[in-house]
């Protein structure tokens, strides 16, 4: 959904010139990884000056999955010394006032992702990881369930961090299993701007599914289909709802939102 957004929806507002758009591999994909904004403030420097060019009259959007990139991932590329993701956006807020001075309004946005379908989604995408490197993103070495290191999906203590740098009443969260169902929360981000139709914009979402799977009955492929992944079975999904779930209760009273039953059963 991220890719999806950043480059199904979010780009195609940049070429219509509605918004100014700054994401790693904007228009190249030969981008080197340690120049993502993201990879920077990992390695403790600041984002690129070419992130921040910001217009002053267009809705400025820095977009980048990996600012919630799990430490157990991006230590495989940058080794045990890195910074923690947590801290990111006050990094990010000082850099940018330290551009452009004090008078800005900032528009944290996250969307947030049931913490089973979401690892084991991003153990997909990195599991080449395992095949040509022998590192497993998700399992120790007895085959057990090891979610040290993926810390930065507790939600509500990312949230609150959010909430304590750029203020509680400027955060907008929404739900990828609700924007899956009904994108109005995409639409509604852009509300000001009256000549983009929000059915344009589920046309958007629905025609540009990035990173998509191939998948059977039983799980997932790489994306050279060597590779077959299963579903993780419900022990698997159990330990990873049970290492959340305090963070998750806490979610849904600052959310002030339902999430039990079948999407994150939270209760």
């Amino acid at each position: 959904m991220s890719s999806s957004l950043q480059f199904g929806v979010f780009k195609t507002l940049h070429k219509k010139g509605f918004i100014n758009l700054s994401t790693w591999r904007l228009n190249s994909d030969n981008e080197e990884l340690r120049d993502r904004p993201s990879s920077r403030l990992f390695i403790g420097e600041k984002i690129l000056s070419n992130y921040i060019k910001f217009s002053k009259d267009k809705i400025n959007i820095l977009s980048d999955e990996s600012f919630t990139a799990p430490v157990k991932l991006r230590k495989n590329n940058f080794g045990e010394d890195i910074i923690d993701p947590i801290h990111f956006p006050l990094m990010l807020k000082k850099q940018i006032q330290d551009n452009y001075g004090d008078n800005i309004e900032f528009i944290p946005l996250i969307i947030i992702r049931n913490q089973q379908d979401l690892i084991y989604s991003q153990y997909v995408e990195e599991y080449n990881l395992k095949v040509y490197k022998g590192i497993d993103l998700l399992f120790d070495k007895n085959g057990n369930i090891d979610l040290k290191g993926f810390e930065v999906y507790k939600y509500y203590n990312y949230i609150s961090e959010l909430q304590k740098v750029f203020g509680q009443e400027s955060i907008k969260c929404l739900i990828f299993e609700e924007i899956v169902r009904d994108p109005k929360g995409i639409c509604q981000l852009f509300d000001d701007i009256k000549t983009i139709d929000c059915s344009d914009i589920k046309k958007m979402i629905s025609q540009s599914h990035v990173n998509k799977k191939n998948k059977d009955s039983f799980g997932y492929f790489t994306k050279d289909l060597n590779h077959h992944i299963p579903f993780l079975n419900d022990a698997q999904k159990d330990t990873i709802r049970n290492f959340f779930l305090e963070d998750n209760i806490k979610l849904q009273k600052l959310l002030n939102k339902d999430l039990s039953g079948s999407i994150y059963n939270y209760t």
